[in-house]
Parts: structure tokens; C-alpha cells; sequence
């Protein structure tokens, strides 16, 4: 019967104990701000390396104006002949 623990090679220790060296000897600087900052953007590059970005979509009927943006639109569209009110 095949055990359900996780199995550890001995080249995974090793590496596993050097980091662990690594991060004792840099402990300082690896926990000040800017330390800090590195770790997460070294884990956020290393999560996000085989993810693409969002992808938008859009449906449209017929005769429509559709506009699709990532961030704000803005829009200023000057009044039509039949929106003003005739005197």
C-alpha cells in the first residue's frame, strides 16, 4: 500500500536547507521594508509566469456604439440638432 506522505528527495532537502541557511544569514535586510518588497515581487513573478492577463469581452447588436476600455472612458459628444429645444 502506497503511502499518501509527501516524498522528499534528498536533493529537495538539501536545497530546502540552504534557503533556509540564506534566509537566517539575511535575515535583517530580508525583513526590513525593501526586503520585503523583493520577496513579494520575486514570489508574485514566480506565481504569475505561466498566467496571461484578464481578457475582456464585448457583444453587440446592430446599430450600436459599443466602447470597451481597461480603465475609465471618457466621452463628450456635442448636442444634436433634434436635442435642442427650439424657442
Amino acid at each position: 500500500m502506497e503511502s499518501d506522505h509527501l516524498i522528499v528527495t534528498v536533493q529537495e532537502k538539501q536545497l530546502f536547507e540552504q534557503l533556509l541557511e540564506w534566509v537566517i544569514a539575511n535575515k535583517d535586510w530580508l525583513f526590513s521594508g525593501i526586503g520585503v518588497a523583493i520577496a513579494t515581487w520575486i514570489v508574485r513573478f514566480l506565481y504569475m509566469r505561466g498566467q496571461k492577463g484578464p481578457s475582456q469581452n464585448i457583444q453587440s447588436g446592430e446599430n450600436t456604439t459599443n466602447i470597451q476600455a481597461g480603465r475609465d472612458v471618457t466621452y463628450k459628444s456635442e448636442p444634436n440638432r433634434d436635442d435642442v429645444k427650439k424657442k
